[in-house]
């Protein structure tokens, strides 16, 4: 038997299986899940790809366009200010080279440029997980429409750059439903909370926002909070 007859025999005896129980696996979880959450009209507001994780995490449509995109934290916070503005304006898609914010990203990101980035008015928006700016704008367009005002969970993160200056305008900000994540402990930030899988890094990484944060923040629980303080 050559080496292509192994990998396609290995590929249907051994990996397709692998690959199905595990997709069945997931969608259990995902069952298990969506049965304990009472609360499945919200809306999170992200500061970067979390709002998307946590509709995944149930397997419920999304009802944030803040998902598969990032904002920096000077953008989000202008945004979070004035939000029914901000996220009713239009799109207008930019160079990524015209970005305030190019040096910054380049210098972290070498291939920075290859995803969208548009402008809210003053506030820009980096679709790093879409392919092109049709994408995006449809995708964006969709999901704000179904943004629930009445039952919000805002949230923010160390990543970016965030100063602990901005923590704490974020803290401030009065939204009654909102928790900022971070990789250390900062004395007074009520809505804070430290991820420890991330403890002694310069910020929560993606994968532990993705993976591993109700390690340290019943989500399930606090979702299902807010609905009874909506009512």
């Amino acid at each position: 038997m050559n080496r292509e007859s192994v990998k396609r025999v290995l590929g249907e005896r051994v990996l397709r299986p692998w690959w199905a129980l595990r997709r069945r696996m997931q969608a259990a979880r995902k069952a298990l899940r969506r049965a304990a959450l009472r609360n499945r009209d919200f809306t999170v507001l992200s500061n970067n790809c979390f709002g998307g994780f946590v509709y995944q995490r149930y397997g419920l449509p999304y009802r944030t366009p803040t998902a598969g995109l990032f904002f920096m934290p000077e953008d989000y916070l202008r945004l979070l200010r004035d939000p029914r503005r901000y996220l009713a304006a239009p799109l207008t898609f930019i160079d990524p080279a015209a970005s305030r914010h190019a040096a910054a990203l380049r210098a972290v990101d070498p291939g920075y440029g290859r995803y969208p980035v548009a402008r809210l008015l003053d506030v820009e928006v980096f679709f790093m997980h879409y392919a092109d700016e049709r994408e995006a704008r449809a995708k964006w367009t969709r999901r704000a429409a179904r943004i629930n005002w009445d039952n919000l969970l805002v949230k923010f993160c160390d990543q970016n750059g965030a100063t602990e200056a901005q923590l704490r305008a974020f803290d401030a900000l009065p939204y009654a439903h909102k928790v900022c994540f971070t990789a250390r402990a900062y004395p007074g930030l009520a809505c804070g909370v430290v991820l420890r899988r991330d403890a002694g890094e310069p910020c929560v990484r993606a994968e532990t926002e993705e993976l591993y944060f109700t390690r340290d923040y019943p989500l399930t629980r606090r979702l299902n909070a807010m609905r009874r303080r909506v009512k």
